[in-house]
């Protein structure tokens, strides 16, 4: 992952969720490097290129003369690098409260997340034993045909999605999926729930699919 500093090598971002429109450095960094630290707190740190200081002949650290340390310099004249130095530089207990918050939001959205989670699995349990009128209402509880994994094995009175339109698994047709036998191309495995005709002889499905056994469909006289 990729980590973003300014001028003064704070961090002030992080790709994927946090990239900034405008930076002074970027750096490669491990995909952990961010750990469990919120946002927040990561902005509370710098990442800051760090080089060799020189020392005097007593072991003591070299200072120009304006009170800047002085760093060794390699061959080319540059100051020789010695790695990147990763640091607070907010107080720490700031950072604590920071991050004592931000576990706190993750939390409760964690929690949301799993009831939601919940609910969802039981209405869809319960959507297995509605009627066609009642799955009409609630079509996207049924799983997407084309979503459905290769091979899947589909009962008799499943119902499942395709292009928009609901259908289910005709009586003594259960069968494994097959990428080619489509609800609209395989209508000898599936039955269209139509939502305005019942396909009965008294409230026949006024068009003519391939071949259905035991829908009435109308047909207009010309």
């Amino acid at each position: 992952m990729k980590i973003y500093t300014n001028d003064s090598h704070e961090i002030i971002g992080y790709d994927p969720d946090y990239v900034p429109s405008e930076y002074s450095h970027e750096y490669e960094v491990s995909d952990d490097f961010v750990g469990d630290r919120s946002y927040p707190v990561m902005c509370g740190y710098k990442y800051e290129p760090q080089y060799e200081l020189d020392f005097d002949e007593k072991g003591a650290l070299k200072y120009d003369d304006q009170g800047n340390l002085i760093y060794k310099l390699g061959e080319d004249g540059e100051k020789i690098f010695a790695g990147y130095s990763f640091y607070p530089f907010i107080d720490s207990q700031v950072l604590t409260i920071l991050q004592r918050e931000a576990d706190a939001r993750s939390s409760d959205l964690d929690t949301i997340s799993r009831e939601n989670n919940t609910l969802r699995t039981a209405v869809t349990f319960a959507a297995a034993s509605f009627t066609d009128a009642q799955a009409l209402e609630v079509k996207d509880l049924y799983p997407d045909w084309s979503k459905i994994p290769e091979g899947t094995h589909l009962e008799a009175g499943q119902r499942v999605r395709y292009n928009g339109n609901l259908y289910k698994v005709r009586t003594g047709q259960a069968h494994d999926k097959q990428s080619t036998w489509t609800p609209t191309d395989a209508a000898s495995l599936f039955e269209a729930i139509d939502e305005a005709h019942a396909g009965t002889l008294e409230d026949p499905i006024a068009q003519l699919p391939s071949t259905l056994v035991g829908i009435y469909f109308s047909i207009a006289e010309v």
